[in-house]
């Protein structure tokens, strides 16, 4: 008897319902460690976030439009009261006197006081904290506080250079993202002007797999992830406890991404090496169908974040603790547009929504499928889980027209790729 009629002759559809229980509790809590909490945030993080962001300005002030257009600060004045009352509301508490200076600092900008500094201070003083900042300590208000009391032409140099390497790689970043969109425009276009036959041909999905029990192993995938990385944890340990060296992100990452796929593929494929038939993955890449769902991707995005309130979430939870040097990018690029793309598809689109359309029809196993799929990235708010369930359907979309996950793995690859670029040029990558 196969694995799966095991599983169908024992398993009520009562631990079906538990298992989604369990699967949403966990989804609630992690949610909630994602909410902002006086005292828990992760303050090197927040420096980092707030200091490049007055640099950007200060680099668009002495910029050209186009410059101020890509960096967002064409409205200097709302966008530093937001930037004061996000710091002051969620981070004074945290930051504490680096929060007061930071303050300082935009109240400078905003013309609010100009003795921000103590003129009266002695030379001996003054010059201590000339040499620190010369040295290359210090961040963006640390200078504005210091040129707030009186010009320094070599300081200001200094200042003025950083932000000016840091607003010129922000405005290659927004190249290539706008490249990309005028691409995705001319590809839509192409399509339809084409007309070009859609492939509606199925993945060889077997009827024999049931929505309740393909539903209630998700779940169990899911939840099955806490003790695997457990135990990831305790390999780690014992790695180091042998003198292992170096950092495994990497290696990490990969270990708990691929878990359930692992999982479902051992547990519904009669014979797991047949996932690449089963699935399509030998048909090729519909670019142009790709570079078009991009572009309304993009677009209801565009739209969805006009509108969209401040968010309920930490800011800057988007980001990871700080990686400066060139592994750091190569394991977070690995992590986001190979490993996440690949094997989030394969779960999402692949098992869900290919295992749930012949019983419950495309569109509400697009649904369904994409709404599993938003509720899992527990690091967004419900702004973001909307974004994250188009790109679900989007996707769902891809591979109803296409019959192969290729496209939407490109799709997602695509995505996330001008995300952790546009992340790690602002925020990761040192000056």
């Amino acid at each position: 008897m196969s694995v799966l009629a095991e599983i169908k002759r024992h398993t009520p559809k009562v631990l079906v319902l538990l298992a989604g229980i369990i699967w949403a509790g966990l989804i609630r809590q992690g949610y909630e460690e994602q909410l902002v909490a006086p005292g828990e945030v992760n303050t090197d993080v927040v420096i980092q976030y707030y200091d490049r962001e007055l640099r950007l300005l200060e680099g668009a002030k002495r910029g050209d439009a186009i410059e101020k257009w890509l960096s967002g600060a064409d409205d200097q004045t709302a966008w530093l009261e937001d930037l004061a009352a996000t710091a002051k509301a969620l981070y004074q508490e945290d930051l504490g006197e680096t929060a007061d200076d930071l303050l300082g600092a935009i109240d400078f900008r905003l013309g609010k006081f100009q003795n921000t500094v103590d003129a009266q201070e002695s030379a001996e003083q003054r010059a201590k904290v000339r040499q620190w900042l010369l040295d290359g300590n210090g961040r963006a208000w640390d200078f504005d506080l210091y040129l707030a009391s009186g010009d320094d032409a070599m300081i200001r140099s200094i200042y003025q250079n950083e932000n000016d390497k840091l607003l010129q790689r922000v405005w290659w970043a927004g190249i290539v993202n706008f490249s990309i969109l005028g691409a995705s425009v001319i590809g839509g276009i192409i399509w339809i002007i084409g007309k070009k036959r859609a492939y509606l041909r199925a993945s060889r999905i077997p009827d024999a797999w049931p929505a309740s029990y393909l539903l209630g192993l998700f779940f169990l995938a899911d939840i099955l992830v806490i003790p695997w990385m457990m135990a990831i944890d305790v390999g780690y340990e014992i790695y180091y406890s042998l003198g292992g060296i170096g950092e495994l992100e990497a290696l990490s990452d990969f270990l708990w991404r691929t878990f359930s796929t692992l999982f479902l593929t051992v547990l519904f494929l009669k014979y797991p090496v047949h996932l690449w038939r089963v699935f399509g993955l030998a048909r090729r890449v519909d670019w142009l169908l790709v570079l078009a769902s991009f572009g309304v991707m993009a677009l209801i995005d565009w739209c969805l974040f006009s509108f969209a309130p401040v968010s309920e979430t930490d800011p800057t939870d988007f980001m990871e603790v700080a990686f400066l040097d060139g592994y750091g990018l190569a394991a977070l690029l690995f992590s986001s547009v190979v490993v996440a793309p690949i094997f989030e598809e394969i779960v999402f689109r692949g098992f869900l929504f290919q295992g749930l359309r012949g019983k419950t029809g495309a569109i509400w196993a697009a649904i369904i499928s994409s709404a599993f799929f938003a509720l899992t990235h527990t690091q967004y708010d419900s702004w973001g889980w909307l974004s994250v369930g188009t790109m679900g359907m989007i996707a769902c979309y891809l591979t109803y027209r296409t019959g192969s996950l290729k496209s939407s793995m490109a799709m997602h690859a695509l995505g996330n790729l001008l995300i952790t670029l546009d992340v790690y040029f602002h925020y990761q990558l040192p000056l």
